[in-house]
């Protein structure tokens, strides 16, 4: 609202991720809330979230040049 009303104020916007088609985009969570809540095995246990964790993080880690247990770059990764 600021820019729009003082757009002299800016000598630039930077702007990523805009807010739009929110109704949509929450019944996509709805959705899969209820797909996956419902679902007798639609629940991943704490214990496999682990290893698809450290199975995901291994495959990528190295892509930024160390190997030090963190994802950097993650649009190069396709495990």
């Amino acid at each position: 609202m600021e820019a729009q009303r003082f757009p002299e104020d800016f000598d630039a916007i930077l702007a990523g991720a805009p807010a739009n088609n929110w109704t949509r985009h929450f019944t996509g969570f709805v959705w899969d809330e209820k797909a996956l809540g419902g679902a007798p095995n639609g629940i991943l246990p704490a214990a496999k979230l682990a290893v698809l964790q450290k199975a995901a993080v291994d495959s990528c880690d190295a892509l930024d040049g160390v190997k030090d247990g963190l994802q950097q770059i993650t649009t190069h990764c396709r495990g």
